[in-house]
């Protein structure tokens, strides 16, 4: 039987009909609580029939931690031998590929994430690859996009399925779902994980905050808690008057240009 949590997982894979008739699904697997949840969520729903396709899982280490990425890289092979699926691990110089293409670490992370999850993809002859981006990544992401200047395009955050090129599709089942959630559901599975919280990079939704920007993100995050105001976590539709709401109670001067 389903746990609340996987249930609802569930249901959100069926109404956006993430998986069809997929026959295998890579997921890209951290560490982190987020993507910690996702392998056994997934692993719960295959086990229940679901979904039919075989599970393989991912993990890139971006090499910024020095010891503590390793030590993510061995829980995640460690999660996996227990779950009994297949793993793929990839090392990346972050630092190197950043320096030589005068990229950011944040934009280097991501570009050489991507490129490393559709290698591995490509070489298992899999279409699909789920990530663990859940509800509180998309309202990041949103504010993100507001606070540099977005188009009607931005202010949907990030959405459930994103097709990449036309070979390769990304799915994320945890999109509805919150963060709080999420650690009930692995405190309740009596599942750890690992804190990548203290990682140089935070990833968030397609793209990657940096410290700076996660940090002015928590400062106007306790508006989220306003009932009286539409949440981008659960309405991302809402996030323009949330946001305009949000710039009346802290005095933020912030124009949202509408390319």
């Amino acid at each position: 039987m389903l746990l609340e949590f996987e249930q609802k997982v569930a249901d959100f894979i069926k109404a956006n009909k993430l998986f069809g008739s997929v026959d295998k699904v890579l997921l890209a697997v951290s560490g982190g609580a987020d993507s910690t949840a996702l392998l056994y969520a997934m692993r719960a729903l295959s086990s229940e029939n679901v979904f039919r396709a075989e599970l393989l899982c991912a993990h890139i280490n971006h090499q910024l931690r020095e010891a503590e990425a390793d030590l993510d890289e061995d829980f995640v092979i460690a999660q996996s031998a227990r779950l009994k699926l297949a793993i793929t691990t990839r090392r990346v110089d972050v630092r190197g590929y950043a320096g030589r293409n005068k990229l950011s670490i944040e934009t280097a992370a991501r570009e050489l994430r991507i490129k490393n999850l559709l290698e591995i993809a490509r070489a298992n002859n899999c279409k699909t690859i789920a990530t663990a981006h859940q509800k509180n990544d998309n309202a990041e992401t949103i504010l993100q996009r507001l606070t540099r200047g977005t188009g009607f395009r931005g202010l949907g955050g990030i959405w459930p399925m994103r097709v990449f090129g036309c070979e390769f599709k990304f799915v994320r089942p945890l999109l509805c779902v919150r963060r709080d959630e999420i650690i009930e559901y692995l405190e309740q599975r009596n599942l750890k994980w690992r804190q990548t919280i203290q990682m140089l990079i935070v990833h968030t939704g397609e793209t990657i905050f940096g410290i700076g920007c996660f940090r002015r993100y928590n400062k106007i995050a306790p508006a989220y808690s306003w009932s009286n105001y539409p949440s981008c976590l659960n309405q991302p539709a809402g996030s323009i008057i949330w946001f305009a709401a949000v710039q009346i109670r802290y005095g933020q001067k912030l124009l949202i240009p509408m390319a």
